[in-house]
């Protein structure tokens, strides 16, 4: 709030200027109205001595001065958050007022508290004129704006300032401005406390504002007006409301009538915009009747178009909604909009007296649509129908009515040349490939029935991907237009469309074949002949290549023979092959691969370094993975430094690894083959809508956003009320739906498996190649000698899918990122609350703490400086009450989160009573009742579903080693049968952190791979595992130092073998080796303990992100104390590892014996 008047604020004046002010026993403003008089005119007005007018001169200098400075300080602290060329003249209407300087601090330091360019200064700025001169207005507007900035709708403020100032001068052109504003300050504490979803205060204020035209003045509409729920009409534009009402109080009534009886029953905003649409203006008879129809028809779905279609023309739309009811409300069809309103009244007659099933009947007034209404007679109408029965129900009706919707043009004014077409052709139509689409060859057939024909059994016969990503769309410049050509085209490339890897865009390389046949076939040969894997690398060395089919041969030959791909190290193929061919090519490639052997090593390698080939170095040794990529790890730099105080051995430590030949059934266990396959399909349906969009990422985010926006409309009911959710929002209200369903249906409960795997669908829409991670664990499971090696690896794969991944985007992504945005969470959790059964509590103190809080602030025996800490004890027992924390961490978060809340009111500038209760406390409720109903451990619970199923199978499984007969004796028999491995890896680990090493952790696929701060703690190194034979990495053990506030110092330890190598190796035997070095390590640099998290939840994820049976063996690794229980030791602090992830306790895994 602005400064009092009277008292001189110290963060205006300085203590001389205030202490001169005392000593005359004046205000600022004294001194101003002192200014006014100069000269012999102020001598006689207040008989000044000399003495005293100098000082009163001087006192007057010293005020002006402060007042300048304090300005010009705001104004800079203005600019660094506003454009100073858009707003230099509002700022400067502002004056010398030092009192509205003063607010605009106040309320510039609450923007900059909440990290946003708050709208509510723009709109004081903006708004000034209209207050001054008005006593006490400005201090009323400012609460009101406050207050409703602050309230459930502050995303209206945000859109909305413009149009408040609007309204707000035409209230004050009537001289009710200080009216509207009392009334609106009298109810808010009413809004406050209501819990009906549909009156949100900052919505009804908005909407008041937007009737002056309707109240014109007059203070007993104005009264009405006030007393109505006038959050109602924010379903739609005020003005599309007022086309009805037309600023007229008593249809204002009747329209009001229609919405405080509809608002809260879930309607979609579509719903009220068709009803004034169908009307005319100012006719309320015809919008209650159109309203009406829409709630005996519709749901909530509606065609685009419709409310044009319908414009004022109500019977036409009666005649639709006849149609729709007949159709037992189907999904509307875009088609009925092209209907005549006899055509729509006929077709609800033939589908009534014909009755099929919804589906059925709905598709054939689609195809009574395509024709001129004129030549359809009831008996073409019955052929009509008698023809579609014949393809009736098909392999993919739907389909097929879509395509003959797109051949309308042949039988438009001719219904007998639609069963003709259904004859000859209906067969071939449902036999095509799902994404061919036949408006791209109608160019070739017009409407020739018997070319038509042609054309399908051309487009039938080609297999494979030849019709995927519109390929022969891209080629059509061969054909365009031209049958005979078009079918020498198929015969000379179709089928090696087919071949083709899907992910292969043909246009890409247009460039090298233009309208040249042969050439194209070439093209698709040397395509054909790359590894799928490899396709976006070839685009990636595009330019390398260019307009050269010989280059072009020479790079895709670089692809099929490198393990990686790398601009630098394929242009020195390039030159190696056009100097000595294909055998000077091969031997480089083959010496750049031993080369990069030994990039992992005791030593630096330099010489690495310095060669162009550096980063095929780096990838070839270490595998991509995702959260970050390779150039950025490399960046981080090396760290050795962070070793030097450490013992171990500089030349590492080596080990032979047991190789790995699959995977068997426990005796007596038995696969659920059954739900392997039921995964399947759930994972082949993401892939499917992940794959439909093609390469254009934007169009899949969209598709995904539309996809939610549609569950969230149809299945989250009790958000249904919240507005502008955003997309993560909308997910969240999903997911909060299940736990209620959960709640209510306790043992019978299924989840729904489209909603909980919109989490997997968001990570591939939003973060990660779908398809490349399909392929690689296709790859995987084909190395599997059998079908129950095979299905171990599925399983095990379903496992980071369902668990790490689910995991990962559920605290980051969804907890995190909304926590950090703040918008409609806690709206979000207050609908939550009041949805679960017998869960939830009042957003309201009771009056005892409230009394205990405002004594606080009250009692002025306790000291300013220690009221923030008084307060804060106070806070922690009366909103901490009876929750009961499920771990030291979430004490913590709460702790935290509350401290934040406190902080704010201080950073206000004073601990203000009025600031506390009406903006921290809301807060602090809000927050409470988070931690009262644990959302986020109910949504990790729900998540729990399907990683319990999988784990479930993946126990059944055992590991087989491969075996070998030896001899007893020399050259007798083989009667000794032992363990062995068929290809024996030899493995030397290294203690290590270089810049090259840094990418270890993006190849364990660890969400904080590509974290800089974790790279440069001190705390924290790694031990990599390499193959010496391979030179590859295959793994890193992750270590953090921890010292403890009691003096202790342990060793956190996170094993995360690559994937891959885990396929190839025991998984007992690779854990065992990483403990041992771990143990090694430890005893040897004083340590007194290695731990890991004390939750088994915490194991997979925040430990070790492999699967399968590998967080088993660190689980069986915990020590536990002569009662069986863990041996859990805490650190007195929170130590951070990287990303979220930070530990304040830990298990033993081993501890040093005592001396």
């Amino acid at each position: 709030m602005p400064i009092e008047e009277g008292q001189p604020d110290p963060d205006i004046y300085t203590p001389e200027t205030r202490a001169l002010l005392q000593e005359a026993d004046m205000t600022p403003e004294d001194v101003h109205a002192v200014a006014t008089f100069t000269g012999a005119f102020q001598r006689r007005v207040l008989s000044l001595t000399d003495e005293t007018e100098r000082r009163r001169i001087s006192l007057i200098r010293h005020v002006e001065r402060d007042e300048q400075a304090f300005i010009s300080v705001v104004s800079d602290e203005f600019f660094d958050v506003f454009d100073k060329k858009k707003h230099r003249g509002m700022v400067r209407s502002l004056g010398k007022d030092i009192r509205k300087w003063s607010a605009l601090k106040t309320e510039l330091g609450k923007s900059k508290a909440q990290s946003l360019t708050n709208p509510l200064l723009l709109f004081l700025l903006e708004e000034f004129h209209l207050f001054q001169g008005e006593d006490g207005r400005f201090e009323k507007l400012l609460e009101f704006m406050r207050y409703y900035n602050n309230g459930a709708s502050t995303y209206a403020v945000k859109a909305s300032c413009d149009e408040f100032g609007r309204n707000f001068r035409e209230i004050e052109s009537d001289g009710m401005l200080d009216i509207y504003l009392d009334t609106c300050l009298k109810n808010k504490t009413e809004w406050e406390s209501t819990k009906r979803p549909d009156r949100h205060y900052g919505s009804w204020a908005f909407q008041f504002a937007k009737l002056t035209k309707v109240f014109k003045g007059d203070r007993k509409i104005f009264d009405e007006l006030a007393d109505m729920n006038l959050s109602v009409f924010g379903c739609s534009k005020s003005e599309n409301f007022n086309k009805i009402y037309q600023e007229d109080m008593v249809k204002l009534r009747r329209v009001y009538g229609v919405l405080d009886k509809e608002y809260r029953s879930g309607l979609s905003h579509g719903l009220f915009d068709l009803a004034i649409s169908v009307a005319k203006p100012g006719d309320v008879d015809e919008f209650e009747q159109a309203f009406s129809l829409i709630r005996s028809t519709f749901k909530n779905d509606l065609p685009w178009g419709i409310n044009d279609t319908f414009r004022e023309n109500l019977p036409k739309f009666k005649a639709y909604c006849v149609l729709m009811q007949t159709l037992n409300n189907c999904y509307p069809c875009q088609e009925f909009l092209l209907m005549s309103e006899d055509m729509l009244l006929r077709s609800a007659k033939f589908v009534k007296d014909n009755k099929r099933d919804a589906y059925f009947s709905r598709e054939l007034v689609v195809i009574f649509a395509m024709f001129d209404s004129a030549v359809l007679d009831d008996e073409s109408m019955m052929q009509i129908y008698r023809d579609l029965s014949s393809l009736y129900p098909g392999r993919n009706f739907s389909q097929l009515v879509i395509r003959l919707v797109r051949l309308a043009g042949v039988y438009r004014t001719d219904p007998s040349k639609f069963g003709l077409l259904i004859r000859d052709s209906g067969g071939r139509l449902d036999s095509l490939h799902h994404m061919v689409d036949i408006d791209d060859y109608q160019d070739l057939f017009g409407d020739d029935l018997s070319k038509l024909n042609e054309v399908l059994d051309c487009l039938n016969g080609l297999g494979g991907h030849a019709h995927d990503a519109g390929r022969l769309r891209d080629l059509a410049d061969f054909y365009r237009g031209d049958f005979d050509k078009f079918k020498a085209f198929i015969k000379a490339v179709g089928a090696k469309l087919g071949i083709m890897d899907r992910e292969i865009h043909i246009e890409n390389y247009k460039n090298l074949f233009g309208q040249d046949v042969d050439k194209l076939s070439t093209v698709l040969d040397e395509l054909i002949s790359l590894d799928p894997k490899n396709v976006n690398d070839l685009k990636a060395l595009k330019d390398l290549h260019g307009d050269s089919m010989d280059r072009f041969k020479i790079v895709v030959l670089f692809l099929r023979k490198s393990p990686v791909s790398d601009t630098a190290a394929c242009a020195r193929f390039i030159e190696e092959y056009e100097r000595g061919g294909e055998p000077a090519a091969r031997d480089y490639l083959d010496d750049q691969v031993e080369k990069s052997k030994t990039l992992i090593g005791s030593s630096l390698p330099e010489e690495l370094r310095a060669a162009r080939e550096y980063m095929f170095y780096v990838k070839r040794v270490f595998p991509k993975g995702n959260y970050s990529d390779h150039d950025k790890n490399v960046a981080c730099g090396d760290n050795l430094e962070h070793l030097s105080g450490y013992h171990y051995d500089r030349q590492g430590y080596p080990v032979q690894m047991t190789g790995l030949l699959g995977y068997r059934l426990k005796d007596g266990a038995e696969e659920d083959v059954d739900k392997l396959e039921s995964y399947q399909r759930r994972l082949n349906g993401i892939r499917s809508f992940v794959a439909s969009r093609g390469p254009d990422n934007k169009a899949l985010r969209k598709a995904f956003e539309e996809k939610v926006e549609a569950m969230f409309k149809s299945k989250a009911r009790a958000f249904a009320s919240l507005p502008n959710l955003s997309v993560k929002e909308q997910m969240l209200a999903l997911f909060l739906t299940e736990v209620i369903r959960k709640a209510k249906e306790s043992a019978s409960y299924k989840p729904d498996a489209e909603v909980t795997d919109l989490i997997v669908e968001y990570k591939y829409a939003f973060q990660e190649d779908l398809e490349a991670y399909v392929v690689r664990t296709a790859d995987e499971a084909r190395k599997g000698k059998d079908e129950v090696s095979q299905h171990f690896v599925l399983w095990r794969e379903l496992s980071t899918i369902y668990g790490e991944n689910v995991k990962h985007i559920l605290r980051h992504d969804i907890f995190g990122e909304l926590s950090k945005e703040g918008g409609n969470t806690a709206a979000l959790e207050e609908c939550f609350s009041r949805a679960m059964p017998g869960d939830g509590e009042d957003l309201k103190l009771k009056s005892k703490q409230r009394d205990t809080l405002a004594q606080t602030f009250d009692n002025e025996r306790i000291q300013h400086g220690k009221k923030r800490s008084v307060l804060q004890g106070q806070c922690v027992r009366i909103f901490g009450a009876n929750i009961k924390f499920g771990s030291d961490a979430a004490r913590t978060s709460f702790d935290a989160e509350l401290d934040n809340v406190l902080q704010e009111l201080a950073s206000v500038g004073r601990m203000e009573k009025a600031y506390f209760f009406e903006t921290s406390v809301p807060k602090l409720l809000v927050m409470r009742q988070r931690y009262v109903l644990d959302v986020n451990s109910r949504l990790e619970n729900l998540f729990s579903y399907d990683i319990n199923r999988i784990n479930e199978e993946i126990a059944k499984f055992d590991e087989v080693l491969e075996v070998e007969a030896k001899q007893t004796t020399m050259g007798g028999d083989r009667s000794r049968v032992v363990e062995k491995s068929a290809k024996k890896r030899n493995i030397r680990g290294y203690f290590t952190k270089t810049k090259e090493t840094a990418n270890a952790r993006m190849g364990a696929y660890l969400c904080i791979a590509g974290d800089e701060k974790m790279w440069k703690n001190p705390n924290y190194f790694e031990m990599v595992m390499k193959d010496e034979d391979t030179g590859k990495c295959v793994g890193l053990t992750m270590l953090l130092r921890i010292d403890a506030k009691n003096g202790k110092k342990y060793l956190w330890f996170g094993p995360n073998p690559f994937e891959g190598f885990l396929g190839q190796v025991s998984s007992e035997q690779c854990y065992r080796y990483q403990y041992s070095i771990a143990v090694e390590f430890a005893r040897a640099n004083g340590f007194d303990g290695i731990v890991v998290p004390s939750q088994d939840g915490q194991i997979l994820g925040a430990c070790t992100n492999r699967g399968g049976d590998f967080p088993d063996l660190l689980k069986a690794s915990r020590l536990r104390d002569q009662d069986g229980q863990l041996k859990i030791v805490r650190f007195g602090e929170k130590h951070e590892l990287g990303g979220t992830y930070g530990y304040e306790d830990g298990v033993l895994i081993w501890e040093r014996e005592a001396a």
